[in-house]
Formats: C-alpha cells, structure tokens, sequence
C-alpha cells in the first residue's frame, strides 16, 4: 500500500470516528452537561469534554473538515520528514 493510500485511509476513518463519536457519547451525558453555558473554568473535565461532542454535533461538517486537514497533513508531513529516524539515533 502506498503513501497516498495510507493518508486517505487514516483521513476516512478519521472522519468516521469524528461522526460518530459525539453520538455515542452524548448518550452519556447528563442533559445540563450539553447545554452550552458561557463559562466553562469551573467545569469538570466530563463537563467540558461533554460540551466538546455537543459542539461537535451541531457543527459536523466542519469537524469532518478540520479533522481531515489535521490527519492529512500531519500524515504527510510526516511521511516527508519521517521523524524517527531522528529519534532512533
């Protein structure tokens, strides 16, 4: 398999994972963790995660759309620099 099949891989099942993730979560909150208040400093760290999916949800085109820049580029930045062969000196 090469480069480019293995970035439009990841970059698929990134985008899988970014619809339907915040699904099966929210099925785990609690309804005043998905409501979206002005202020989250005080927040649990499930508070704020919870706020994240309910963010997700509501806006999934453009998750799917920086997801997949994040995984492509980072894939091929990656494929190109090709980190560890640094870290294995």
């Amino acid at each position: 398999m090469g480069d480019s099949n293995c970035i439009i891989n990841a970059i698929i099942i990134g985008i899988v994972i970014s619809l339907v993730m915040p699904k099966l979560v929210l099925s785990f909150a609690k309804p005043d963790e998905i409501k979206l208040p002005q202020n989250l400093d005080n927040a649990s760290m499930k508070h704020k995660f919870m706020h994240l999916m309910a963010h997700k949800e509501k806006m999934p085109l453009l998750t799917v759309l920086i997801v997949s820049f994040v995984i492509g580029i980072s894939m091929y930045v990656g494929y190109m620099v090709d980190p560890m062969k640094y870290l294995k000196k």
